[in-house]
């Protein structure tokens, strides 16, 4: 490892060198608030004239490429600020000697999501506020840091590309070839903008892979236009923490693969450590792995489709249901067992399956029982194979504790009419009036509309503070405290 200090000029407009952001790093996700301070970082230099440090930029040279391993995220905000400066001032000369070689290769090239709109602004003559064809702008950071500096620098003439070239300083760190690229990339990462399990993941199982690899696989399911939305949806897990939606399928294939693993994780945060391991020691083929986890991938988005609460669909079949339950409930800790049914079970059981989960789940949220070993339960089934409807039932029956056993009719019935469990707690009132609903209108002759579950809305019939509808004496003869249980009973609330 060789460490100097460099200007930017000296990194990137006097070499001749090429520099590659690898294809499988993430997404640049730099916002407003790193734009404006690097704009105001810039500002001050030009006042003070004074030199200014920017941390580390990590390379590994490869052929006659230096790799940026760390360092992403500030240099792509650079890049696009020297180009805003280079326009504004009308200096394309400078352009060309920071982002092109003699021969009019790129100097730079970005990774596998942002080079299109890298090289779009860089290397064309990009018109701002013009689409470029075949490629979206929308909600593109990279574009709109292009556009946030453009229209800082019109009410700032003073600033020049030199500040840039001249006053900024980093420090150049080059790996040998021996260096582990690896951990230094995870070490460093744990600062500024935390990397997500998938991010270190992806980049752990791709360093040494083809783009070609990379894009069938881990690009196609995950990062492809009109699906990466989907797994950047944020979810709760829990009272207090909220993961991406990619991060909680990652953690769910885990539960799957490690299950007859020793490996296992204490908390959600050392998932990815946990997964080097289980690669490490259980993976005789990376890029087998590498496929089933893709293809699993793929049936976890169809199966948890947000459809399924957002849109009124007339037919769910039994796993589309029992999803339906998980999303409502955001019951994540069924995740891995539908997958793993899912994958594995004939058709005809994994619907008898999911029919006796159902009403597995159901009882127990009307009783009020707790879902506190769901995990280790569910986690339990994929262990001993349970994969058919006989097998699921015979485990359910043996469990007798409260923590695992299936209630009986009786006790739903006493919960649901004369218990003191609340129907609008944990929206089970909803879900239950829900699921009634779309059973009378899925059954009727007419073509009544299903609605959608996250447009409807509880209401109580009868109103909290009862004393000004009830007659004074009637009241007086009811016990107080069942008039407040009986507000809270599922007869008392409507859905609209």
């Amino acid at each position: 490892m060789e460490a100097c200090i460099k200007n930017f000029g000296e990194i990137f407009i006097l070499s001749e060198k090429r520099f590659e952001v690898p294809f499988f790093q993430r997404k640049y996700v730099w916002g407003e608030d790193n734009w404006k301070r690097c704009l105001e970082d810039i500002r001050i230099i030009a006042e003070e004239g004074t030199p200014h440090f920017m941390g580390s930029l990590i390379f590994k040279t490869e052929s006659d490429i230096d790799r940026i391993i760390d360092g992403q995220q500030r240099l792509t905000t650079l890049c696009i600020l020297y180009y805003a400066l280079c326009k504004k001032r009308n200096q394309p000369e400078r352009l060309a000697k920071c982002f092109e070689l003699p021969l009019g290769e790129y100097k730079i090239t970005h990774n596998y999501i942002d080079s299109r709109i890298f090289n779009w602004i860089i290397y064309t003559d990009c018109e701002p506020g013009k689409e470029p064809p075949s490629l979206s702008l929308e909600n593109n950071l990279i574009y709109q840091c292009l556009d946030y500096f453009m229209a800082e620098l019109e009410n700032d003439p003073q600033l020049q590309p030199e500040i840039l070239e001249q006053k900024l300083y980093f420090v150049s760190i080059n790996l040998a070839s021996q260096d582990d690229e690896q951990a230094i990339f995870e070490t460093l990462n744990s600062l500024g903008v935390a990397l997500t399990v998938a991010e270190l993941l992806k980049n752990d199982l791709f360093r040494k892979e083809s783009p070609e690899f990379f894009s069938k696989t881990w690009g196609h399911t995950f990062e492809s236009r009109y699906i990466e939305g989907f797994w950047g949806e944020e979810i709760s897990i829990g009272k207090r923490e909220r993961v991406t939606k990619i991060d909680m399928f990652l953690r769910a294939y885990y539960d799957i693969v490690t299950v007859n693993a020793t490996s296992e994780y204490k908390k959600f945060q050392s998932l990815f450590k946990n997964y080097q391991q289980h690669i490490d020691q259980y993976v005789d083929d990376k890029h087998e792995f590498i496929r089933d986890l893709t293809e699993t991938a793929e049936l976890y988005r169809k199966l948890f489709n947000p459809e399924l609460v957002v849109n009124g669909i007339r037919n769910l079949t039994p796993l589309q249901r029992l999803c339906f339950l998980s999303l409502a409930f955001q019951r994540t800790q069924l995740v891995p067992y539908i997958l793993y049914v899912r994958k594995n079970a004939d058709p005809v059981e994994a619907d008898k399956i999911a029919k006796l989960l159902e009403t597995y789940i159901m009882r127990r949220l009307i009783c009020d029982l707790t879902p506190i070993r769901y995990n280790l339960q569910f986690k339990s089934l994929i262990s001993q194979k349970v994969l058919t409807y006989d097998a699921l039932l015979a485990n359910l029956s043996e469990n007798k504790e409260d923590t695992s056993r299936m209630p009986t009719r009786k006790e739903v019935w006493n919960s649901l009419v004369s218990g003191t469990r609340k129907m609008t707690m944990n929206k089970l009132g909803k879900v239950l009036l829900f699921l009634i609903e779309r059973h009378l209108r899925q059954n009727s002759k007419s073509d009544r509309t299903i609605p959608a579950y996250n447009d409807c809305e509880l209401e109580y019939l009868m109103p909290k503070n009862i004393t000004q509808w009830v007659d004074q004496q009637d009241l007086q003869n009811a016990a107080p405290e069942y008039l407040k249980k009986v507000h809270f009973k599922l007869g008392n609330i409507s859905l609209t």
